[in-house]
């Protein structure tokens, strides 16, 4: 049930963009690749943002590290699996001011394997 209730919900904002990005004769929100489980990712996550700005902002952060989570998923020698949480949309700067690196480094993963 609470699925269904998510999923309308995303629905409904995704035309609400599509309606803001077109007023703003910016390109319309579709366009933009990940925007529905970029807002799946807001819903389960209780996030949102202020303005246009740093929504889309966090959008181009969120489908950087989703394009790094499904290669890394792609890869059968990889023992782990990867996910989003609730940093999956923060910058770069951001990961390392708080964490002090971004995302791991494939190639080190790889090293590691083959040591």
């Amino acid at each position: 049930m609470l699925n269904k209730i998510i999923i309308k919900i995303e629905r409904v904002m995704m035309k609400s963009l599509a309606t803001l990005f077109g007023v703003l004769g910016t390109s319309s929100a579709f366009e933009f690749e990940g925007l529905g489980k970029y807002m799946g990712h807001l819903a389960k996550m209780g996030k949102s943002y202020d303005n246009l700005d740093q929504f889309a902002e966090r959008l181009a952060n969120f489908n950087e590290i989703d394009t790094w989570i499904e290669e890394y998923n792609a890869d059968f020698e990889m023992t782990a699996t990867m996910g989003h949480n609730q940093f999956s949309d923060w910058s770069q700067a951001e990961r390392s001011a708080m964490f002090g690196s971004g995302p791991p480094k494939r190639d080190r993963h790889v090293e590691a394997s083959m040591q």
